[in-house]
C-alpha cells in the first residue's frame, strides 16, 4: 500500500486546486473586478441594472447634468457583455423639467414587455409620486402615468400568478411593505396590500424558481440602526413569512437591499454603513444557499471611495455584475463626486492544456516542462498574464503565442524537485499517471484553470 501514498497526494493535491477555484466560481467566496461606468463632473446616483430577453445590458441611473441640475433619469446600454457601452442618453418617459426625477427601478416581463417605474419630487416634500411607463421594443415607451401618490420609497416590479406587481412602501401606511397589481398593462391597478408591520421601508422583490415571492427591505432607521429583513410567499400571496437576512453588527447599519436569485441561491446586497451619518459605507451582500444564510460578504473598500451605497445586483451571463453609486465626502454634508461603478465577479473559465512532455521521466536531464494553452471561443490567448500562470503552484518562466495557442513554460528541474522531495518518494511506484492543472489570469481579471494527465517515470 506505501508504494501509492506519493501519486495518491499528488493527484489529490491537484484536484483539490482545480476543485477550489471552480468552488470559489460557484460559491459565495466570490472575487470581484472594478470599473468606473459612469463618471462625470456632475452628480450620478442611484444605479440599476437589468439584463434583457436578447441580453442586452441596461443600467438605468440619476444625473444632474442637464436641465440647471435637476436629477433626472438616463441610461446607458451594452450589446457585447460590457465590453463597450453606449453614450448616456435622458430617459425622456420620465423627463419633468424643472422637478427632480429619482430611483428609476426596470423590469421586463415573460411577453417581452419593459416596465421601469420612478418618483419626483413634488411640493410639499412628502408628496412625491410614482410614475411608470412601458414599452415592447425597448425603443417607443408610452406616456408616463401615475401609479402612486404620497410619499413613497421605491421596489420594483416582478411577474406572478398572471399579473405584475409592484412593491413599494408608502408614508400613509407608516412605510409598510405593499404592493399593487395590474393584469392589463398598466391601465388599471388593484387596491393597496400591506404584507409588513410599519417601518419596513425600500422593498425589493423577486420570484423564486420554485414561484416563492421573495421580499427584501429595511428595518429601521440609519441612525437608530437598520437591518435587513423579508418577507415570503408560496400562495400568490395569501399569506406571508418573515424573517431575517441580517442582523447588522455594531457598529452598522444596513441600508437598500436588492435580491435576485441564481442556481438555486437567493443573493442580496445591501450597503452597511459605519457612522450614524451614513458615511463610511460599503457593499456587502449575503446568501441563502437552501439550508442557511451564510456569512455576510464585503465587496468594496475605502480604496473605491468613502461611500459605496445603492448596490443593485443582476446575473449577466452566468455571473454576478453589482452597479452601485460611489461618493467622495468632504465635510458634512458636502457629499460630491458621485459616480456609477461596476463590480463583475471574476469567473473562472474552462481552458484546454496540453502538457509535453507526456511521458516525464524524473532522470531526464531537459530543460522546461511546456504548457499549452487554449482558451474558449471568445477569448484572446494574448490577454494571458505570464505573472499569474501557474502549474501546481509553479510559476512560469516565459511564453509566446503560435496560432491562438498560448505556450508557457516551466523550468523541469523546479517542477521535479517537488515530485522526489516527497518524503515517500523512495516507496513510489516506477512509473504512475499524474495530473497537472494550469491555472492563470487574464487582463480584464478572468480566472481560467485546466488540467492534464501525464505519465511518470519515477526510477
Amino acid at each position: 500500500m506505501k508504494k501509492v501514498i506519493l501519486p495518491t497526494i499528488i493527484c489529490l493535491i491537484t484536484v483539490s486546486i482545480l476543485a477550489m477555484l471552480l468552488y470559489t466560481a460557484g460559491s459565495t467566496d466570490l472575487q470581484f473586478r472594478f470599473e468606473p461606468l459612469i463618471e462625470a463632473p456632475t452628480d450620478e446616483g442611484v444605479p440599476y441594472i437589468l439584463q434583457d430577453s436578447i441580453n442586452k445590458i441596461w443600467v438605468f441611473f440619476v444625473s444632474t447634468r442637464t436641465d440647471n441640475g435637476h436629477k433626472h433619469v438616463f441610461y446607458i446600454t451594452s450589446v457585447d457583455g460590457g465590453g463597450t457601452w453606449s453614450d448616456a442618453s435622458l430617459f425622456l418617459p420620465a423627463f419633468m423639467p424643472g422637478r427632480d426625477v429619482q430611483w428609476p427601478v426596470a423590469f421586463q416581463d415573460s411577453t417581452g414587455r419593459f416596465w421601469v417605474a420612478w418618483y419626483n419630487h413634488t411640493a410639499p416634500y412628502n408628496a412625491d409620486q410614482v410614475w411608470f411607463t412601458t414599452s415592447g421594443d425597448g425603443v417607443s415607451w408610452t406616456p408616463a402615468r401615475l401609479l402612486c401618490g404620497g410619499h413613497n420609497d421605491l421596489g420594483g416590479f416582478i411577474e406572478a400568478g398572471g399579473r405584475i406587481w409592484f412593491f413599494f412602501s408608502p408614508l400613509s401606511n407608516s412605510w409598510q411593505t405593499c404592493y399593487k397589481t395590474t393584469d392589463d398593462g398598466g391601465n388599471t391597478w388593484s387596491d393597496l396590500v400591506a404584507i409588513t408591520a410599519s417601518g419596513r421601508r425600500f422593498p425589493h422583490a423577486t420570484v423564486l424558481s420554485n414561484g416563492t415571492i421573495f421580499v427584501v427591505y429595511r428595518i429601521g432607521t440609519i441612525n437608530a440602526g437598520a437591518n435587513i429583513g423579508y418577507s415570503a410567499s408560496s400562495d400568490g400571496g395569501l399569506t406571508w413569512k418573515n424573517g431575517m437576512v441580517d442582523d447588522a453588527p455594531d457598529p452598522g447599519w444596513d441600508d437598500v437591499p436588492r435580491v435576485v436569485e441564481y442556481d438555486e441561491r437567493i443573493f442580496v446586497t445591501f450597503g452597511r454603513s459605519y457612522t450614524q451619518e451614513g458615511y463610511e459605507q460599503d457593499v456587502w451582500f449575503r446568501v441563502w444557499n437552501g439550508i442557511t444564510w451564510e456569512s455576510p460578504k464585503q465587496v468594496t473598500n475605502s480604496s473605491i471611495n468613502s461611500l459605496n451605497n445603492h448596490p443593485c445586483p443582476a446575473f449577466v451571463s452566468n455571473e454576478l455584475w453589482i452597479v452601485f453609486q460611489t461618493c467622495v465626502v468632504y465635510g458634512s454634508p458636502g457629499v460630491i463626486d458621485r459616480d456609477i461603478w461596476l463590480a463583475r465577479e471574476r469567473g473562472i473559465i474552462p481552458a484546454v492544456i496540453n502538457v509535453d512532455p507526456d511521458t516525464l521521466n524524473l532522470k531526464s536531464n531537459g530543460q522546461w516542462i511546456t504548457a499549452y494553452i487554449t482558451l474558449p471561443e471568445g477569448y484572446n490567448a494574448e490577454n494571458i498574464v505570464l505573472e499569474t500562470v501557474y502549474l501546481n503552484g509553479i510559476s512560469a518562466v516565459w511564453s509566446e503565442i503560435q496560432d491562438d495557442v498560448y505556450m508557457v513554460k516551466f523550468d523541469r528541474e523546479t517542477v521535479q524537485a517537488c515530485l522526489t522531495n516527497e518524503p515517500d518518494y523512495d516507496a513510489t511506484l516506477k512509473s504512475y499517471d499524474l495530473t497537472l492543472t494550469v491555472t492563470g489570469e487574464l487582463i480584464d481579471g478572468t480566472l481560467f484553470a485546466g488540467s492534464d494527465t501525464i505519465r511518470v517515470l519515477s526510477k
